[in-house]
């Protein structure tokens, strides 16, 4: 099955542009939204299905309570997930257009989050609702985790926390072949990535209600140089820069993909 990226930073119209090839949908290709999950996609295992229920519900609500551990969980969760909704489509559909991909885009936000996750959650009785409550997906996402990463001893939570510490940052396991390993997925047939001023990014998003934590100008400017300091090492990958910047733009490279 052929993997089609259409990744760019938060305002560049990628969730845009996914949406209309939703509305588009045949049976020759499925959209995968990552990190908020397409549900109605996901019904073939209902084990990956309330997994993929959790992950949406742990993102949404991270956002609410401006909690970037929660966030950083759920994004890498995501992707763990990534290559178990994979195996389920690979039989059915000939090309598979995501948003975001484990070994692009992971690493990237990682680089934001990781560091911050060595720190105590403050809001611990909160916790211990989410694992009452979701225990066996907790356990599910666990068992994606090489097992040294996990320790029996630490909560559901602490563990996925720390795992992402550990790998991310303090070991900085973020080569392809390291992350390929970890998410067992092969890199993309293709890469779209939609580029726009960090300015231009963050006016379009500022007025949204909840803001993530990665969510401004400063980042921006770094996660766009660190995306394009990892494309010049992709020579194997056909990759295509997208200007972002206007509108028409992205109403033309819309059309390019639905048509």
């Amino acid at each position: 099955m052929q993997q089609i990226v259409i990744t760019g930073l938060d305002g560049s119209g990628k969730s845009t542009i996914l949406q209309a090839l939703l509305e588009k949908k045949n049976t020759e290709f499925e959209i995968l939204f990552i990190p908020h999950f397409n549900l109605q996609s996901i019904t073939d295992s209902m084990k990956i299905y309330k997994v993929a229920s959790f992950i949406n519900t742990l993102s949404y609500t991270s956002d609410k309570i401006k909690e970037p551990h929660l966030k950083a969980i759920a994004l890498l969760s995501s992707m763990l997930l990534f290559h178990k909704i994979i195996e389920l489509k690979k039989n059915t559909f000939h090309t598979i257009y995501c948003e975001r991909h484990p070994l692009i885009d992971a690493a990237m936000y990682a680089q934001f989050y990781a560091h911050k996750m060595n720190t105590p959650i403050a809001n611990q009785l909160y916790i211990k609702e989410i694992e009452a409550t979701y225990k066996e997906e907790l356990s599910y996402l666990l068992q994606l985790v090489p097992k040294e990463y996990v320790c029996k001893n630490s909560g559901l939570i602490e563990n996925l926390k720390q795992f992402i510490y550990t790998w991310f940052h303090r070991e900085s396991k973020t080569s392809i072949k390291e992350l390929s390993q970890l998410f067992k997925v092969e890199l993309p047939h293709k890469i779209y990535y939609l580029q726009a001023q960090p300015h231009v990014l963050f006016d379009r998003i500022k007025g949204r209600k909840e803001l993530e934590p990665h969510e401004n100008i400063e980042v921006f400017e770094f996660l766009d140089k660190t995306y394009m300091e990892l494309f010049k090492r992709l020579h194997q990958i056909d990759i295509e820069i997208i200007d972002a910047n206007m509108f028409e733009n992205l109403d033309s490279f819309k059309e390019k993909i639905l048509y």
